[in-house]
């Protein structure tokens, strides 16, 4: 049976599409280029099996053998499993930290307090101290994030140190970004089989890092201290789970260093970044109505299937 190339019309409009972002955004740093990236891989071949499927069914072969109609069954799936394991890791991760979690001091209450209405937030976090004699600072949980600070924090730095920290993890929170993590790994999920998404998914979670900085330095304007911060965690060479926003991933601390250094020297580009994150929310509303014309209505305003 000959190919029919004109069939293959929405998947070339799909890829198109995808090849498209990708060469738009080449040159660009920041989390709005990782994010376009899996937001259009998943939502444009995923509509592209769609339209196909509805052809076979226009053209009487939408059956429960259509492979299509399989195929976009197959990323629905692996799109709720990595949904489903992202929920999961963050349940049993925040779980954790509470069993052996307790209030903080009422010094770190008020410096969360303090900095709060400086980042927009409406209510100050919850704030919970872990006893450990090793340096950890995260944030667990979607919609009610708490904020996780060991021990060895409160013992072992300054209060500008301190502050540098609280105010990373309260970005974090302000930015919504272990939010923002579930939606791109659940879009990842969705296009598993582009090795750019994978890419794409691993950027985002370094640049987020690299925003909240940013966003941190520009409230509290003490780079310095966090970069101290950052040099003596790493160091100590630990890290909290992937799963949860957090300070001292030691994958990125040289590269988040040189950053805090250029925004004590009057770099502006970093604090750039952090403005970014709107943008997210915005790509998440117009991107997919914008493929869903080129991939449904396009081709039949051009006379193709």
């Amino acid at each position: 049976m000959p190919l029919d190339i004109e069939r293959l019309v929405p998947l070339l409009m799909a890829a198109f599409a995808y090849g498209l972002v990708l060469v738009l955004t080449r040159k660009q740093a920041g989390p709005v280029r990782s994010y376009a990236t899996l937001l259009v891989g998943a939502f444009a071949f995923s509509f592209a099996l769609w339209h196909l499927h509805g052809d076979d069914v226009a053209a009487g072969q939408g059956g429960s053998a259509c492979l299509p109609l399989w195929a976009l069954g197959g990323t629905g799936l692996c799109a709720a499993s990595f949904a489903c394991g992202f929920l999961l890791r963050q349940y049993r991760f925040g779980a954790s930290l509470e069993a052996w979690s307790q209030p903080v001091p009422s010094e770190i209450a008020a410096t969360l307090a303090d900095l709060a209405p400086r980042l927009n937030l409406k209510r100050t976090p919850e704030a919970r101290l872990i006893p450990s004699d090793r340096p950890l600072a995260c944030v667990a949980g979607l919609f009610r994030p708490r904020l996780y600070l060991s021990s060895w924090m409160e013992d072992n730095l300054g209060p500008e140190e301190l502050e540098g920290v609280l105010a990373h993890e309260l970005a974090h929170i302000a930015q919504r970004d272990n939010l923002i993590a579930f939606v791109a790994t659940t879009l990842l999920g969705a296009a598993a089989w582009l090795p750019t998404n994978w890419l794409a998914w691993q950027n985002l979670f370094t640049e987020r890092e690299l925003a909240a900085d940013a966003l941190a330095v520009a409230v509290t304007g003490k780079p310095v201290a966090l970069a101290r911060v950052l040099h003596r965690a790493a160091c100590a060479n630990t890290a909290p789970s992937g799963v949860a926003c957090g300070l001292l991933k030691s994958a990125t601390a040289e590269r988040r260093i040189r950053q805090l250094v250029a925004l004590h020297k009057g770099g502006t580009g970093a604090a750039k970044e952090a403005r970014q994150w709107s943008r997210i929310w915005k790509l998440t509303l117009l991107v997919p109505p914008g493929l869903a014309w080129l991939i449904f209505a396009l081709p039949h305003l051009l006379e193709l299937p």
